[in-house]
């Protein structure tokens, strides 16, 4: 119990570190492309 309750928010922040570096990464290529 004790250890999935710490692996969980580990977790969550990898997703979401996944996800501001996708977004990153999108945001980059639109920006480069309407220079």
């Amino acid at each position: 119990m004790v250890y999935n309750a710490m692996c969980l928010p580990g977790g969550e922040m990898a997703a979401l570190g996944v996800g501001l570096l996708v977004t990153a990464i999108l945001i980059s290529i639109i920006y480069v492309r309407n220079e």
